[in-house]
């Protein structure tokens, strides 16, 4: 079994929906949505955005209702921060988070069934814990 893509701007178009219903407009653009990728936008400016996303998904109204979860390119303590939130999750995508160690809060994670953390600097597995539900797990590209 392949974890499933999922599409990380869904996951941040349903916290800024779920905002927009209980009054509030903070993290969205004028019409709400989320801005389109901006090839002239610097790659500071990339994060600074990268950075604003991963918090609408960390003030989610309803963490416990997220099964899939893509963090792809985040930082590292974004990662942390954000994971301790979502017990429920099934599918989670770490790919190059620039990730030295497996996040602890994954411990909590107890029904994940697919995490890949390829593409990170992950030398060993301690923090993992036990996943009696996990399928798959991808570390491609780590040392």
């Amino acid at each position: 079994e392949t974890m499933d893509p999922f599409d990380l701007r869904e996951v941040v178009q349903n916290a800024l929906d779920d905002y927009e219903e209980l009054g509030s407009d903070e993290g969205s653009g004028e019409d709400g949505d989320i801005r389109e990728f901006d090839e002239d936008e610097d790659e500071e400016d990339r994060e600074e955005r990268r950075i604003r996303e991963v918090n609408s998904i960390a003030n989610h109204p309803a963490p416990e209702t997220i099964t899939k979860l893509d963090l792809s390119s985040s930082n590292p303590s974004a990662v942390f921060s954000v994971l301790q939130r979502f017990v429920n999750l099934k599918h989670l995508n770490l790919v190059r988070c620039m990730l030295t160690e497996v996040p602890a809060c994954l411990q909590s994670c107890k029904q994940l069934v697919s995490l890949n953390m390829s593409y990170n600097r992950i030398h060993f597995l301690d923090g993992l814990g036990v996943h009696p539900e996990l399928k798959t797990l991808i570390l491609d590209f780590n040392p």
